[in-house]
């Protein structure tokens, strides 16, 4: 999986695997999150959009089943 630096205050990186339709986040604080049925589309305008937090937390916040992922055997708080 490659992941693609983001210029936010709030999110480190982003990752999409098109074949199984996931969205990674990486967040500054070190949690990772990953989106369920996210739209291809929608990860290209994401990383379009000029404010990555702004369209976080406006088109993908609360709108896709979600889980926390573990990194290295660590699991991020909640």
């Amino acid at each position: 999986m490659k992941w693609t630096a983001i210029e936010s205050t709030a999110i480190m990186a982003a990752a999409y695997v098109r074949q199984e339709r996931i969205l990674y986040v990486k967040f500054h604080s070190g949690e990772i999150y990953r989106y369920f049925d996210f739209p291809p589309e929608q990860f290209d305008d994401f990383l379009a959009s000029d404010s990555k937090g702004r369209y976080f937390a406006y088109n993908i916040r609360g709108r896709f089943p979600f889980e926390p992922v573990e990194e290295r055997g660590h699991r991020p708080a909640a």
